[in-house]
């Protein structure tokens, strides 16, 4: 018993990371191949169907996209091919490094016991599981900006050049993503560049950290991120992301906050967010430099909020995503909060030094294990699930709950039908089906109830395409919401470039064999199933001449009501 002691009090933290990083790489990989392309990752493929590369490795199309993810659509799309796979891979490496790096980077700083609280938080963080399994920058931009934070610090702190470089590249490539990173990426300098002045300014100054590398150093390496940043600043990003909208809400915020620490509990992110505020002034007074460019990104980050006023600020997942940062650091402090918590009840209560370690730790896993009970993931991820990625589980502060219909903030309440008219084909499927495909899908997954529909029916789900669309005017620039996903689809040339495993074009009757599934679903008006007015959106297209092939092919429909009609495929297939 004794050597086991041992052996974990000597490799504690590498034990813990080790299982931190095995849980987090198992829920940010879980059915992810299942997983269908929804919203927002659909406007980086369109956007490079419809640009060359030269122009993509430049220019972005304000918030809805991000230029090396459009370049990368691109070489994918005239190379291997769209898959699901493949086009998210990138921020699933990016996601799945945070687990090792950034507990490394904390500990070299913060010290080991809040390095393993903060492994513990990043691997169940829903926010950033979430986006380290889609086609969107925000995994990237959370890992990158982390790094070029903290390899400022440490270097300027050390003198250390590798950590320099380390720096100036992740500081870029941030930046790259997208230009929200530079709050992240010069708050260092800004702090470092205060406390230059400060002491020489007051001679009692040495509580004022000094710094290793010379002033000379320190400008040159600011000047090549600035320099950096104003030649990847394009302005029509800046432009078209401060479109004016509507500003956070109370309950904005109140969401925000729920899905800043991953709990689908008010009281216990509240007590998260006080706790927190314990961590950060228990930095600040410890380590001044980091409490101070803790204080300063949130700072710059809420008057970032205030002053630009950013396009659908007012739903919690998008003003999430301008504080992706802070997500991470608030973990920090929190983490260091609960040590400080029970550092001092230990005191208050007279506790030796081992004692209150145990105390620390004991509370640091009570705490936790709350946190697990009410962490929204185990809701998002009930199987089967082809919709993990569906805004539904991160947008509201019920996280997806199957016990209600999702509604989005993005569309008013008003229009939304008092029930759902769910046929009842889906609540009466035969046991044996083990997939269906679903015709049409929408771009905004708010307008898609695949996800809601599968909870009664539990089947695998295809997604069906065509390349016939509506009449709704097409913008180069990009597509918005209510396009369907044929539009996109339609305007890639070479079809062979689309290598989709949960997509089918319901005009191949040899692809629809290949997907295997026992039913194909086609919805007359998807949009009226849930919505009271109808009136102006339009119709599934092509609908008749998807019917009318599909009763060449697979004989009569099997079942149609007012809302969908369907065929069986099984044992049906024909040349």
């Amino acid at each position: 018993m004794g050597k086991i002691q041992d052996f974990f009090k000597r490799f504690r933290f590498t034990v813990i990371l080790i299982v931190c990083m095995a849980i987090g790489a198992f829920v940010r990989l879980y059915l992810i191949t299942d997983q269908v392309l929804l919203d927002d990752e659909w406007h980086s493929l369109f956007y490079a169907t419809e640009h060359p590369l030269a122009y993509l490795l430049r220019y972005a199309n304000g918030a809805a996209t991000s230029a090396p993810m459009n370049a990368y659509a691109w070489i994918l799309l005239h190379t291997t091919g769209w898959s699901e796979m493949s086009l998210r891979l990138p921020n699933l490496v990016f996601g799945l490094l945070a687990l090792l790096f950034l507990p490394l980077l904390v500990r070299r700083i913060h010290g080991e016991a809040v390095a393993c609280i903060f492994a513990a938080f990043l691997s169940l963080s829903p926010f950033l599981t979430f986006y380290s399994r889609i086609f969107r920058p925000y995994s990237a931009l959370a890992f990158l900006e982390f790094v070029a934070i903290y390899s400022a610090g440490i270097w300027l702190h050390s003198g250390k050049e590798h950590f320099r470089w380390l720096y100036l590249l992740t500081s870029i490539v941030a930046l790259y993503f997208h230009p929200v990173a530079a709050i992240g990426v010069f708050a260092p300098w800004a702090v470092a560049g205060s406390f230059h002045l400060w002491r020489k300014k007051i001679s009692t100054s040495a509580s004022i950290p000094e710094f290793r590398p010379d002033k000379l150093s320190i400008i040159t390496t600011a000047g090549l991120a600035t320099s950096a940043f104003a030649l990847i600043l394009q302005p029509s990003v800046i432009a078209e992301n401060m479109m004016p909208g509507p500003y956070p809400t109370i309950e904005t915020w109140k969401q925000c906050l729920m899905m800043l620490f991953g709990t689908s509990s008010l009281m216990l992110a509240g007590g998260f967010l006080l706790t927190g505020l314990v961590g950060i002034w228990a930095i600040f007074r410890e380590q001044l430099f980091w409490g101070a460019v803790f204080i300063l990104l949130i700072l710059l980050h809420l008057l970032m909020i205030a002053v630009c006023g950013f396009a659908s600020l007012d739903v919690p997942v998008v003003l999430a995503r301008y504080l992706t940062i802070l997500f991470p650091l608030a973990y920090i402090c929190a983490a260091k909060g609960l040590i400080e918590i029970s550092t001092k009840i230990g005191r208050l209560a007279e506790l030796r030094k081992r004692a209150t370690r145990g105390l620390a730790w004991s509370l640091a896993i009570l705490v936790f294990s709350s946190w697990v009970l009410t962490n929204p993931l185990w809701h998002a991820y009930t199987a089967p699930n082809n919709f993990t990625n569906h805004s539904a589980f991160i947008e509201s502060g019920q996280f997806g709950g199957w016990d209600r219909l999702y509604r989005s903030l993005f569309l008013p309440q008003s229009i939304y039908n008092p029930s759902p008219r769910m046929s009842t084909f889906y609540r009466d499927m035969p046991k044996q089906t083990q997939r269906i495909i679903e015709y049409p899908m929408i771009l905004g997954d708010h307008y898609n109830y695949y996800y809601f529909y599968q909870h009664y029916h539990g089947k695998q789900i295809v997604i069906g395409y065509t390349n016939i669309v509506d009449s709704m005017p097409l913008n180069r620039d990009g597509v918005c919401e209510e396009y369907f996903v044929n539009h996109v689809i339609r305007a890639v040339d070479d079809k062979r470039g689309i290598r989709f495993r949960n997509m089918v074009d319901i005009m191949d009757v040899e692809a629809i064999r290949r997907s295997r599934a026992d039913y194909l679903i086609c919805h007359k008006n998807l949009r009226s199933e849930f919505l009271a007015d109808t009136q102006s959106l339009t119709k599934t297209p092509g609908l008749q001449e998807c019917v009318e092939q599909s009763k060449k092919h697979f004989g009569p429909p099997l079942f149609e009501d007012e809302n969908i009609v369907v065929f069986d495929l099984t044992g049906k297939l024909t040349a």
